[in-house]
């Protein structure tokens, strides 16, 4: 899930004083001062009035934008962002944002959906916040620092002429783990995307998509992958990319309880309570047995990145008395397990993918059990969904290392059509990303992206089960 709070800061170093690749990003400092207003106080986040009369994928609003790594590096890429109508759970309208980047050379006819890991049930911690000049330092120095790692892969991206389109995919009230809310937030994004794209000259036809995401980021991606059939079976989708991505969220809820990773549990929980999520179903019950401790814990999620939430509940547990007076059978009360049940991926028959997916994950992930993935992978192919599962004898972090390659490959031949419509399944035993039949012009990032293995392995054993 793209959580970074002990990675050392030094490792970003060299992004903020060297060149990366090319010309994609100019290594200045233009001020360490936030010069915009945070998404909460911001009007361009606002809906517009009778926002129930727009279709879902309507661009509402739009602006353009200069991008940034890490809010004040500057970028050399085009960069747009669009307000656009979406749905919650229960199908009431709602208002998400999707930042687009265009590269010097574009292609034309597609573009990548890739939906960034940011972990957090806070509207302020989103990517479109993250990503514009004059954004750092947010709530605290250390929120940025996903979409920032984050920002790599979609680098390798746009080195390859692919326009991208980034959501903000849990939607505005941060309802994290949500994957009804993340889905249609994705889909939606890329209906956005391409009635933009085409008014405004991006796309010179209706344009492919694949889409792309990890972890916290192949939360949406996956969920995406499943809805699409019934919730919009009009987009061009060639493919889906995701790994490390949660099943069942009760075994990871339990998984990760206690953990130096537990405060993810916490947001996770917050997100599930977010209106546009379960409010509804859920609220009543968590009213009635919150502890005075359970509102400080709520409000410190709604108001806080991933990073220090994180940090604040390492080794922490939502299910025991301190903070919801069910404790442990929190997760066994009906309603909870309505709701868990209801956000299970795959759960439902009729929700599979249309297009062919390539799924990946770590044979020791300390997060989500690759028992998971594999009884996902199996499902999807007994349904006679194409299914591509690579394995990597890796723990969570390193795993999304490894699986970048492939992953650009795979996007590459889904654009192209060849992806081979069958199921495979392969274990990956290399310790090393491998760059055969990349194109050249990706060497450079690859080659820095190698330098983040090491501390990506220092970090999963910092952080074991």
């Amino acid at each position: 899930m793209w959580i970074l709070p002990i990675l050392p800061f030094a490792i970003l170093a060299p992004f903020l004083t060297t060149a990366v690749v090319g010309t994609e990003f100019i290594a200045r400092d233009t001020g360490i001062l936030r010069k915009f207003p945070f998404p909460s106080q911001d009007s361009f986040y606002s809906p517009p009035a009778k926002l129930e009369t727009f279709v879902p994928g309507t661009v509402l609003r739009t602006r353009q934008i200069n991008a940034s790594f890490f809010g004040f590096v500057p970028r050399r890429v085009l960069a747009w962002q669009l307000l656009y109508r979406s749905n919650a759970v229960d199908g009431s309208a709602i208002a998400a944002v999707t930042t687009i980047f265009q590269p010097s050379q574009p292609k034309r006819d597609r573009f990548v959906s890739y939906q960034a890991a940011y972990n957090s049930a806070c509207p302020d911690c989103v990517p479109s916040f993250a990503w514009r000049l004059g954004s750092w330092p947010g709530r605290s120095p250390l929120d940025h620092l996903e979409p920032t790692i984050e920002f790599l892969r979609i680098q390798g991206y746009l080195l390859q002429g692919y326009i991208v389109s980034s959501p903000d995919h849990a939607g505005p009230d941060g309802a994290f783990t949500v994957g009804r809310v993340s889905a249609r937030c994705v889909l939606d994004g890329m209906r956005a995307a391409t009635n933009f794209g085409r008014t405004q000259g991006l796309f010179n036809t209706t344009p492919a998509i694949v889409g792309v995401g990890y972890s916290g980021g192949g939360i949406p991606t996956s969920w995406a992958s499943t809805l699409q059939r019934q919730y919009a079976p009009e987009l061009p989708v060639k493919g889906w990319v995701f790994g490390g991505a949660p099943v069942n969220w009760t075994e990871v809820i339990l998984t990760m309880d206690k953990s130096k990773l537990a405060g993810l549990v916490f947001t996770g929980i917050v997100g599930l309570l977010s209106p546009t999520a379960y409010q509804t179903q859920l609220g009543p019950l968590w009213e009635k047995i919150v502890t005075f401790e359970g509102r400080q814990m709520f409000r410190y999620v709604r108001s806080h990145c991933l990073e220090n939430v994180a940090i604040k509940y390492r080794h922490d547990s939502m299910l025991t008395n301190k903070y919801q007076t069910l404790g442990p059978d929190f997760l066994t009360h009906p309603i909870s397990q309505k709701v868990l049940t209801d956000n299970f991926l795959g759960f439902k028959s009729d929700e599979i993918p249309i297009a062919p997916v390539l799924l990946w994950h770590g044979t020791k992930d300390q997060m989500v059990p690759v028992s998971q993935a594999s009884s996902l992978a199996n499902s999807w192919c007994n349904r006679k969904v194409s299914v591509t599962f690579n394995t990597y004898n890796a723990e969570h972090m390193t795993a999304s290392m490894l699986g970048i390659p492939k992953a650009y490959r795979f996007v590459e031949k889904a654009f192209a059509g060849s992806v081979r419509v069958s199921c495979s399944n392969q274990n990956d035993r290399s310790d090393n990303l491998n760059f055969a039949a990349l194109p050249a012009k990706l060497m450079p990032l690859l080659t820095n992206l190698t330098t983040y293995l090491e501390p990506a392995r220092r970090w999963d054993r910092a952080h074991p089960r």
